[in-house]
């Protein structure tokens, strides 16, 4: 767990076969990022990537 600040987000993902789509809320709901990401390597890191910024953590 990273504890470099208070905020709180939630990750919203939907997977397909091909793809996943995430979206990174904040509190009141609202959209801090986001993206579709192709299912191999590269699309995984960039996910993530995406993923942390958002959440406030780098990346």
């Amino acid at each position: 767990m990273h504890e470099r600040g208070s905020r709180r987000v939630v990750i919203g993902m939907d997977p397909h076969k091909t793809s996943v789509t995430i979206e990174v809320m904040g509190p009141e709901e609202s959209v801090l990022s986001g993206g579709r990401f192709d299912t191999d390597q590269a699309g995984y890191r960039a996910m993530l990537e995406v993923g942390l910024s958002g959440a406030g953590l780098g990346g």
